[in-house]
């Protein structure tokens, strides 16, 4: 969920059963279960997958056009994608066997610091998975974090993010403690190595305790735990909530592992909040902005403001909250006005059109043309109203959102 200033990370959702199925009706609901998932889960902005087997062009194309994507990184083994406008996804590294992707999320705003983002899908094979764990150590992200690092290395490290299946149970390795601290790092078992680093060096989020996580892997009468999401310390302050979710085993047999982070913005606000124009014509509107207004600044608890007590910023920004309610409450008012004396006008207007109501010798009652005019004037503020509505609708779901335009496309066909 990415509301200016939160973002929602999926992890684990296996998709290798979107490559082998040929069956729309376990392809479509997985999808679907993904970009939009049941209220009151938000929705996903950045999603890490494992297991894609996105080895053809013609497969990418086929899931960017599925997962509508804004921005994207494939290989056969994973898959990093953006479901949000307003994240960008700027490619690092792929390892050689593709089993890795690291990258860089930001937002095209600039609304919170760059940070980095890594998913891996680790081998099956110990043979294989203790070579892929040695090669992961040996990037330069990880240097900082190794026992034998340079003193003059950078004591701050980049926000990291380390997402996927790691192919491990956590409650079967032992870390070092601290009387055996010399034998880290052990040879010939980067696995362990990488695991304790992780621990060392970074929180998890998803599951409880790593001695006793949560089950993420269930094929038949087996379980076990394979999936985690690593978070470097200095997201710490950001993080806000993470969830487990058990998915359709005809669609995956992973969970679907999710945290949120909420990121602070010295330069940003929280977005744009649109306020009906035609209030601004409006002489009572008018009168009651400058009306609350005045009794604003004049407010006893406004007044340490004023004085210099906090910034100029936080005052506009209350200032900007109060006429934000002001509009919203005078605008239900006029609505509901509006509405009730339409419909009054309508029963009048009924009424003086019977013969017995209009005077001898007038072919029309005087106060006819008069009540038409209220009428046509009311009918037009409901329906400029309502304009501004469909078109920031448009504007916000139309040529961005294909589901939309269908649904659109079906309705006037349908007419």
């Amino acid at each position: 969920m990415y509301t200016e200033d939160s973002i929602l990370f999926s992890s684990s959702g296996h998709s290798g059963s979107l490559v082998k199925s040929s069956s729309t009706s376990v392809i479509s609901p997985f999808i679907r279960h993904l970009k939009t998932p049941p209220s009151p889960s938000p929705k996903l902005d950045i999603l890490t997958l494992q297991e894609t087997h996105a080895s053809t062009p013609e497969i990418i194309t086929s899931f960017n056009l599925k997962f509508q994507s804004k921005s994207q990184i494939w290989t056969k083994h994973c898959g990093i994608i953006s479901l949000n406008s307003s994240l960008r996804i700027e490619h690092i590294f792929t390892s050689a066997d593709e089993r890795l992707i690291h990258c860089r999320i930001s937002h095209i705003d600039l609304a919170f610091p760059s940070f980095n983002l890594i998913t891996i899908y680790a081998p099956a094979s110990s043979t294989l998975r203790h070579q892929f764990y040695a090669e992961l150590l040996s990037l330069p992200i990880f240097a900082p974090f190794l026992p034998d690092a340079d003193p003059e290395l950078s004591p701050t490290h980049p926000p990291l993010i380390i997402t996927g299946d790691f192919n491990y149970n956590s409650s079967r390795i032992s870390l070092p403690t601290s009387n055996d601290q010399s034998s880290y790092p052990l040879k010939n078992n980067s696995q362990r190595n990488c695991h304790s680093l992780l621990c060392t060096h970074f929180y998890k989020y998803t599951h409880p305790s790593l001695d006793h996580p949560l089950i993420t892997f269930r094929r038949g009468t087996s379980s076990s735990t394979l999936d985690y999401i690593f978070t470097s310390p200095s997201l710490y302050s950001s993080f806000s909530s993470s969830t487990v979710e058990f998915l359709n085993s005809q669609w995956t047999d992973h969970a679907l592992l999710t945290s949120t982070f909420q990121f602070d913005s010295e330069s940003h606000g929280r977005g744009l909040w649109k306020g009906n124009p035609h209030l601004a014509s409006n002489p009572y509107f008018i009168k009651a902005f400058h009306d609350s207004s005045r009794n604003y600044c004049t407010e006893p608890y406004t007044l340490p403001y004023l004085g210099g007590a906090s910034s100029t910023q936080q005052l506009w920004d209350d200032l900007k909250i109060e006429i934000k309610r002001l509009m919203r409450s005078f605008s239900r008012r006029e609505s509901t006005w509006r509405h009730k004396q339409l419909d009054k006008l309508q029963r009048k207007r009924n009424r003086i059109m019977l013969p017995s109501s209009i005077p001898l010798g007038l072919t029309t009652h005087p106060k006819l043309t008069t009540v038409e005019h209220q009428i046509r004037i009311l009918q037009n503020e409901i329906a400029q109203n309502e304009n501004l509505k469909s078109s920031r609708h448009w504007r916000e779901n139309g040529e961005t959102n294909a589901g939309y335009l269908k649904s659109t496309f079906d309705t006037e066909r349908s007419q």
